[in-house]
């Protein structure tokens, strides 16, 4: 029921897409859902890129088929909140408003994003050095310190980076997980981006990157944020191809 609970959660004025394995039961239901072959990394890869370039409507259908696919449209239909009141009253117990429920559901619909695992601390960075610049009072945020966003650009440049010159060619990034920051940036900072490449597919590349300062340009170097990329080889119609 996983899959419905997606499906459920969803804001239907901007829903995501989902992406199912052929082998799971609601790939027979939920057929507008994204289906992949759970050991193929190179689809895997591919269905995310594409989820994250879909047009907004395409999305919206999608969604709306699936939720019909569901027999429900209903937002907490098919949720841990559904299914404990189905249960309660299997059990012949009242469900008491649901006022619990509510205060776990909203944890669970939201998800907790796994940039919140920390990941484990070592001394040097890992990797190749990628890009290299200076903080600058330009690319601040309201509270002083150097915009996250701009850190996750120069992380996406030297992943970029990286990729196209074991792909010889355009890459595109298909997917960002394990995203975190760990300290702020501060102006003046000398940022360092470094990346390892952990793994190939067919035309997937999924890299680990790493951002490292130099406090002033002084000093030990510190760990403010590390993150995975996936990115894939793609031809000059923007279609996927084979790693040379």
């Amino acid at each position: 029921m996983a899959a419905k609970d997606y499906v459920a959660a969803q804001d239907p004025v901007d829903p995501g897409v989902l992406i199912l394995s052929r082998f799971a039961v609601a790939a027979d239901q939920l057929r507008d859902a994204l289906i992949v072959n759970p050991f193929d990394r190179d689809e895997i890869a591919e269905a995310m890129h594409a989820g994250l370039v879909m047009p907004l409507g395409e999305r919206q259908e999608r969604w709306g088929a699936a939720a019909r696919a569901s027999a429900t449209t209903r937002r907490y239909a098919f949720t841990p909140c559904f299914w404990h009141t189905w249960r309660s009253r299997r059990l012949g117990r009242s469900h008491a408003g649901c006022a619990r429920c509510h205060s776990l559901l909203r944890p669970v619909l939201v998800g907790r994003p796994r940039s919140a695992r920390m990941p484990t601390e070592h001394q040097q960075p890992r990797g190749e050095l990628s890009l290299r610049t200076v903080a600058m009072p330009a690319d601040t945020n309201p509270a002083g310190d150097i915009f996250g966003g701009w850190i996750m650009s120069l992380m996406d440049l030297a992943a970029g980076v990286a990729a196209g010159t074991l792909a010889r060619g355009r890459v595109a990034t298909a997917a960002v997980s394990n995203l975190s920051f760990i300290q702020p940036v501060k102006v003046g900072d000398v940022v360092c981006v470094y990346t390892e490449i952990v793994r190939t597919g067919r035309s997937s590349i999924t890299l680990a990157v790493e951002t490292w300062v130099l406090r002033r340009g002084q000093g030990d170097r510190t760990r403010v944020t590390a993150a995975e990329f996936v990115l894939v080889a793609v031809d000059e119609t923007g279609r996927p191809r084979a790693l040379p």
